[in-house]
């Protein structure tokens, strides 16, 4: 099984680009998650940031192959050390600016497969 979400997440930035262009701010969310739209709205004015979200930096690959989040030295080697920093999936915000810097450069992007942790070129 391979996990498809890099790919939902780049269709729905390029569908919020083109059909929501006056937006001031673009949400990403896990399907299971509440949001206080009003104080998001808020947080984010007063914010003004790019991107409002967590950032994970310094993670290096889990090498248990009894974890979850499990990935083989073929897929991540060590000699690459921590993964480069990425932003939590669970939920963040991009400013226009942010959302066409995003879309600018999802196509070029490799993304490591699920389970089968092989490269997607292009």
């Amino acid at each position: 099984m391979k996990s498809v979400l890099p790919y939902k997440t780049a269709v729905w930035f390029h569908f919020a680009k083109q059909s929501y262009p006056d937006a001031k701010f673009y949400l990403k969310t896990d399907d299971d998650s509440y949001i206080d739209a009003d104080g998001l709205e808020n947080e984010l004015s007063s914010a003004q940031a790019d991107f409002w979200g967590r950032v994970h930096a310094g993670v290096h690959p889990i090498r248990d192959p009894e974890h979850k989040w499990f990935v083989p030295e073929s897929a991540w080697g060590e000699e690459l050390g921590a993964y480069p920093d990425y932003h939590s999936g669970a939920g963040y915000a991009l400013s226009r600016h942010a959302l066409d810097c995003y879309v600018s450069k999802i196509g070029s992007q490799n993304f490591l497969r699920w389970k089968t942790f092989q490269p997607v070129l292009r």
